[in-house]
């Protein structure tokens, strides 16, 4: 049980897995399943107690992903070959589209990976 504590102490910290196995000296594929399961655990409960917002709330769509210059130079130059290289929000198709709705009174934030940005989708 002490072991269950302490890799969740560690998992606040927003540690990676690597790190985390060097500090205990622990296996990196045990602290990562068990992260995992952590993971998968947090967003079901997310999920199951989501309630209608009410209020006032904030609506935005965004991107995530690696920066083209924080990737790894052979998948730069594969883009590159491949004439996937684009700036701003030409950069979608490397990046995952997320939504978010914001709560402003209760700080509530959700967010969901969607496939795309259409009005359709979004709405």
């Amino acid at each position: 049980m002490q072991e269950i504590y302490e890799l969740l102490f560690w998992f606040e910290l927003e540690l990676t897995d690597h790190k985390i196995a060097k500090r205990i000296d622990g296996s990196y594929q045990k602290i990562h399943k068990f992260h995992n399961k952590v993971r998968e655990r947090l967003f079901e409960y997310e999920e199951d107690s989501i309630e209608l917002l009410d209020g006032e709330v904030e609506v935005d769509e965004t991107y995530f992903g690696a920066d083209f210059k924080n990737r790894r130079r052979h998948k730069r130059e594969k883009l590159h070959k491949e004439g996937r290289v684009k700036r701003a929000r030409g950069a979608k198709e490397l990046k995952e589209a997320v939504f978010e709705i914001y709560e402003r009174e209760d700080g509530i934030v959700y967010i969901k990976p969607v496939v795309d940005v259409t009005k359709d989708t979004l709405q």
